[in-house]
């Protein structure tokens, strides 16, 4: 089970750290590409808000030893890569500070789930 947790904790660290520099080489771009960017940005975060929801409380009963738990974490192995992904692939030129804050705040929400 711990190494479920080790996996999982090293795809957040990517993505907060893939995450954290693209923000830190972020460019300009036109205000009406950044207006439907931002709004396609802001539904992506609400999904990652609500996966993360689900698998930070299931993750906290993987380390508490619930066997059922880390069944059921499997099928969360692959949807955390994909959001890996998804992440890495961000218009992160696009995002606002609220957007790169609230991003921010996301990461860290996995991590502490995951007991980083």
């Amino acid at each position: 089970m711990r190494n479920y947790v080790k996996l999982f904790g090293i795809i957040a660290m990517t993505a907060l750290i893939v995450f954290s520099t693209a923000a830190c080489n972020k460019g300009a771009s036109s205000s009406a590409s950044s207006a439907s960017a931002s709004s396609n940005i802001d539904s992506l975060l609400n999904e990652y808000e609500k996966y993360i929801d689900e698998f930070a409380p299931l993750m906290q009963r993987v380390l508490s030893g619930d066997a059922a738990a880390a069944a059921e974490a499997q099928k969360y192995e692959a949807q955390l890569t994909e959001w890996a992904e998804k992440i890495e692939r961000l218009p992160v030129k696009d995002f606002t500070p609220a957007q790169n804050s609230r991003m921010e705040e996301l990461n860290l929400k996995l991590m502490k789930g995951l007991g980083l």
